[in-house]
């Protein structure tokens, strides 16, 4: 069978597209599921717990869990929830059952299912093993101190200063009209959120009548950050022209720049020099590595022809 077609086909059947085998799907049994799953994440017994048996076989919430973490986020997601839990129980089964039958032909003793296997085992016994060592070599051994990190914040206040920020809500209307006229109803005590809701041609304003926007300085079209930045908290302005329309800005608060406070930042300069420290580490470490080795380059490939990466 083509090999594309037979993938297509296991994938099919994975996702459950093909039979399912039977399943006791009580309540019971997926509360049963969803507790043991929880506990053992949690770091309590009951790893060994049996979830299900497959002619014979187990599969407990150890292998569940070994099986989940191997998963990328994108592939978690799709198992989230009770319903998701028991989903991949179904696939485990699934996988369990096709792999029993492949033994039953005696598949695992066909001369280029032993050379892949062999393939696979040594790749990914080779990426375990290089973790490994990276772990203990440089991950384990690279620390970032408080000292450090506060050093580091001192010499570089600037990428922790906060801009000055402002919270303002604003009405847009087509002509300037309309707009003077809502500025005075809005003088007189009319309520903003009220007349956003009638009046803006913009009904994601409208619709946010009560929600105030946040903007740092530098970061709004001139003329528009010029006009409200020139009001004080309470104050309307002028209807101000954009290619949006005639606005009508309210100012609601105003935050001044300000230095944010070391311990606000000290996770995050911790992790930035924590990444530096591993990757410069990780460089020399490896550098020593192959001066150490003896490394034989050959001039070509002889008469093997190198396939393009």
């Amino acid at each position: 069978m083509n090999v594309c077609l037979a993938l297509m086909l296991t994938i099919l059947f994975l996702s459950g597209c093909a039979t399912t085998p039977h399943i006791n799907d009580s309540d019971s049994s997926a509360d049963k599921l969803q507790s043991k799953i929880a506990e053992e994440q949690a770091g309590q017994e009951g790893n060994e717990e049996v979830l299900a048996v497959v002619n014979g076989h187990e599969i407990t919430i150890g292998d569940y869990n070994n099986r989940l973490k191997r998963l990328s986020a994108y592939e978690k997601a799709r198992y989230r929830g009770e319903e998701g839990h028991k989903e991949f129980l179904k696939t485990l089964i699934r996988q369990k059952v096709m792999v029993q039958k492949a033994r039953e032909m005696e598949l695992d003793k066909d001369e280029e299912v032993q050379r892949k296997i062999s393939v696979l085992l040594q790749d990914v016994t080779e990426r375990v093993l290089i973790e490994a060592l990276i772990k203990q070599e440089i991950l384990d051994k690279v620390t970032v101190t408080d000292k450090e990190a506060k050093a580091y914040y001192d010499e570089h206040k600037e990428e922790f200063r906060k801009k000055e920020t402002i919270g303002i809500r604003q009405i847009i209307v087509a002509t300037e009209e309309e707009a003077k006229e809502i500025r005075q109803e809005l003088e007189k005590g009319a309520d903003f959120a009220k007349l956003a809701n009638e009046k803006s041609i913009d009904q994601s304003m409208a619709n946010q009548g009560n929600t105030i926007s946040y903007f740092e300085r530098g970061k709004m079209p001139g003329q528009f950050e010029e006009a409200c930045f020139i009001l004080k908290a309470g104050e309307i302005s002028d209807p101000v022209k954009t290619r949006f329309g005639y606005h009508v800005i309210k100012l609601e608060n105003r935050q001044e720049a300000s230095l944010k406070e070391f311990y606000e930042v000290s996770d995050e300069i911790k992790e930035k020099l924590l990444a530096g420290k591993q990757r410069k580490e990780h460089q020399e470490w490896l550098q020593q590595l192959e001066m150490k080795a003896k490394i034989e380059m050959k001039s070509g490939f002889g008469e093997v022809q190198a396939e393009s990466p």
